[in-house]
């Protein structure tokens, strides 16, 4: 899966639960992978990773990984912390090991996890703030 299906997974799950969709980001352009605006006023922004290449290569699940992760520290150290913050991964084994011991980490830092698999469906990992656990309900 690359990172523009999890983008497009990530985006549909949140419209089809009732949020507005601000703004998608592909990895061709810069910017906010996605930014929406929860049914409750909140922003949340959210970083996604995938597993494959434009061009089909393997990518590196490490490095996406931090990436990911310390793109959402710095949002929600110093540059935006009063909105909410998530990292998107395809749900794959290698994503799933790398993630494995940090539950409680990314929820310290207010950092949600979310899963994508491979039929593009969304599942959420330590979600840490009420407004994400309750984006599916309603």
């Amino acid at each position: 899966m690359t990172e523009n299906e999890v983008v497009d997974h990530v985006a549909r799950w949140l419209a089809d639960a009732g949020h507005r969709i601000d703004s998608t980001c592909h990895n061709t352009s810069k910017g906010d992978d996605i930014a929406a605006t929860l049914r409750d006023g909140t922003t949340l922004f959210i970083e996604c990773k995938g597993a494959l290449s434009r061009q089909g290569a393997q990518l590196d699940c490490w490095k996406s990984a931090a990436l990911a992760v310390f793109g959402a520290i710095v949002d929600t150290e110093t540059n935006r912390p009063e909105h909410k913050h998530a990292i998107a991964f395809p749900d794959t084994p290698l994503y799933r090991a790398t993630f494995e011991r940090t539950g409680g980490f990314l929820a310290r830092q207010s950092v949600t996890l979310l899963w994508v698999g491979a039929d593009g469906s969304v599942s959420m990992a330590g979600a840490p703030n009420k407004s994400l656990e309750q984006m599916r309900e309603d």
